[in-house]
């Protein structure tokens, strides 16, 4: 048989040989077929590999591994081996409920997810985990303790901190990882990582601010008595903007893709996609808006020298609600499943779960509380005209807590 080999290394009979030698040359044309199919190596037991061999043209059967085991690659062979630090944690880890909890972990970089605050403590790195929002940590030797603390904030329990410099502090918020507070008639703002420890900062103009948010990447920030509004993607570095009206603009927010301001003495809002272009709203009814937040599907507004309230689910359509008591309250927020409302001049607070049913709470002075916020499983509150702030780390509830490793297979 002259013919060329095939691909798989056996010859086939040429035509000449099909007439004068039939029997003897597919004899030998199968015997090479079969030998290749045995070099092939085939898989025999459920979860076999079959990978390509060092010998050109063969493939090499790998057995399935063991429980617990990972497949990695040395010199372009894969193997079955243990896992670094094993064993690793996969699914639920967990549930804590009134202490921390201590585990030994291996090294990588796992995903942390938990149903409400928790704190991750892994020797001098501290992680917070937020509700419902997958974080990453990274283990770099096996071994490692770590240290999972529960925690939930309520807007109950409250501590007094410190602001970089006295001014008319007038809005707080939270996002991109830094607290933003702003300060009313001034160009003054400041920059924190936890609410405790501030960096003084700088707005665009000298004017009434009121308000400031985060979401969609932006801070945004809105003036009273003005159509003025500033963006910024860090606190730090801000443009001005321009808002639909010449009026009071006392509160902005952001939810169901879209941001939402109010203003006092009116029934105005607008509403934007994006923080620079805007579209001027109606509010239930004419009073002093002065805080507006966003959380559990909902808008939230409340109104100053009252006990009025509005919901809306978009920005544009809003149903009047009522606050426990009638007070000057000033600023509403949402956290931990929770809104948390603040008033001016009083140590009263309000909690609810949907904007609609509220509960009287107590701030830990009697003063001229202006904003609260929340960010990093804790409530914020500044007050105004003083260096007073406070902050809510609350009681602990159960947690669903899980830590997942990720895949080490490359090939």
């Amino acid at each position: 048989m002259a013919n060329p080999t095939t691909n798989y290394g056996f010859v086939l009979p040429t035509p000449t040989d099909l007439v004068t030698d039939l029997p003897a040359d597919f004899d030998v044309a199968l015997q090479g077929v079969d030998t290749r199919i045995k070099a092939l190596n085939p898989s025999t037991t459920l979860g076999d590999t079959d990978f390509a061999s060092a010998v050109s043209n063969q493939n090499t059967r790998l057995p399935i591994g063991t429980n617990g085991q990972i497949l990695t690659v040395a010199g372009g062979v894969p193997t079955w081996a243990a896992a670094a630090g094993a064993p690793y944690f996969a699914g639920n880890l967990t549930t804590v409920q009134t202490a921390t909890l201590t585990q030994t972990i291996g090294t990588g970089i796992y995903t942390a997810f938990a149903s409400a605050p928790v704190s991750v403590t892994v020797g001098a790195n501290v992680t917070n985990l937020l509700s419902d929002t997958p974080r990453s940590i990274n283990i770099t030797a096996a071994g490692t303790s770590m240290v999972v603390a529960a925690t939930s904030a309520d807007g109950i329990t409250w501590t007094q901190r410190t602001l970089p410099v006295s001014a008319n502090w007038i809005s707080v918020t939270f996002g991109a990882g830094v607290f933003v507070a702003v300060a009313q008639s001034s160009t003054i703002a400041a920059t924190s990582a936890d609410g405790i420890t501030w960096t003084q900062r700088t707005l665009p103009a000298n004017t009434g601010w009121f308000s400031v948010t985060f979401a969609a990447g932006v801070f945004v920030a809105v003036a009273q008595n003005s159509s003025i509004a500033a963006t910024s993607a860090d606190g730090i570095t801000w443009t001005q903007r321009t808002l639909p009206a010449n009026t009071n603009w006392h509160s902005v927010t952001f939810g169901a893709s879209t941001f939402v301001a109010v203003a006092l003495g009116s029934a105005i809002a607008a509403t934007s996609a994006d923080g620079i272009t805007w579209t001027q709203r109606t509010l239930p009814v004419s009073a002093d808006w002065v805080s507006v937040t966003f959380g559990a599907s909902t808008f939230v507004a409340v109104a100053l020298g009252s006990a009025i309230a509005a919901t809306s689910a978009d920005g544009i359509t809003w149903t009047q609600r009522t606050l426990p008591v009638s007070a000057i309250w000033v600023s509403v927020t949402f956290g931990a499943s929770t809104f948390v409302a603040v008033a001016f001049g009083s140590a009263i607070a309000a909690t609810s779960a949907d904007g609609i049913t509220w509960t009287q709470r107590t701030l830990p002075a009697n003063t001229n509380w202006r904003s609260v916020t929340f960010g990093a499983s804790t409530f914020v509150a500044i007050a105004n005209a003083s260096a007073i702030a406070a902050t809510s780390v609350g009681g602990v509830l159960p947690i669903a807590f899980s830590i997942t490793a990720p895949s080490t297979t490359n090939f």
